[in-house]
């Protein structure tokens, strides 16, 4: 099962991807654990203060656009971005 985790200091963001990222997975038919990070403490160590919303998924950051939600379509197109670097990468 995936872990993602999505960082970010905006309740509003964090509020839209709450709905958008559940769908994406539902529409792809993956299983995930999904974290939402929006403590101060937690962002300034990971120093992503200002770089926000930053999407990990099993312990690697992936960004789309900085101080913007990310909408249900272009989760689905990270999802599968990342899906095809992964198998790239396993051969």
């Amino acid at each position: 099962m995936k872990t993602i985790i999505v960082w970010d200091e905006s309740a509003d963001r964090i509020n839209e991807m709450q709905i958008s990222l559940p769908q994406a997975l539902k529409v792809m038919g993956i299983k995930a654990r999904i974290q939402w990070n929006s403590e101060p403490p937690l962002l300034s160590r990971m120093q992503l203060f200002g770089t926000t919303p930053a999407i990990e998924i099993d312990g690697e950051f992936w960004r789309h656009t900085i101080g913007k939600a990310v909408s249900e379509k272009e989760f689905i197109e990270l999802l599968e971005h990342v899906a095809n670097c992964r198998s790239c990468c396993s051969m």
